[in-house]
């Protein structure tokens, strides 16, 4: 059983429940932390523990622990992997789909890639963005058709499924 700690950052009590929050953080300062906003941040510059180069640190995925990676190559990640969020709850009118767009128009605006899927059979999402995907989920899954053949184009930056 885990026990309740404060986060050095904030104070806010919490029990750990993921790495990232026991570990120090990348200068080697001491947590623990209660979200990765609390986590201290890199400021200027650092060296890649992979290929040496000197970087100055972007986004989260570069700074793991004490170590700092300049490519997702040398973080081990997949060249074209990302974030994949999910907005559920069970109950209805809970504000779901709305969540789900706003976000997904929100990362597109900065410039993200964003693929937004919508697996409510209501199809609600395309009725908000006013656009028709060629294809759905089940195509996806059961007939192996490609991705790229059924998404919807809807803002630069905005797939829709």
């Amino acid at each position: 059983m885990s026990v309740a700690v404060r986060c050095a950052a904030c104070g806010r009590r919490f029990t750990p429940r993921f790495a990232y929050q026991t570990e120090p953080g990348p200068r080697g300062e001491q947590g623990p932390w209660c979200n990765p906003i609390c986590v201290p941040v890199v400021e200027g510059e650092m060296d890649c523990a992979v290929c040496g180069v000197s970087f100055a640190p972007r986004v989260v995925w570069q700074v793991q622990g004490q170590q700092g990676f300049c490519s997702k190559a040398c973080a081990g990640l997949e060249p074209r992997s990302g974030l994949c969020l999910a907005v559920v709850n069970q109950k209805g009118g809970t504000g779901k789909t709305t969540t789900a767009i706003h976000l997904a128009c929100g990362l597109a605006e900065r410039g993200e890639r964003v693929l937004l899927i919508d697996a409510d059979a209501q199809g609600s999402v395309g009725t908000s963005l006013e656009a028709t995907s060629p294809g759905n989920l089940f195509h996806l899954m059961f007939e192996d058709q490609e991705l790229s053949a059924l998404c919807a184009s809807v803002r630069p930056n905005l797939d829709l499924l």
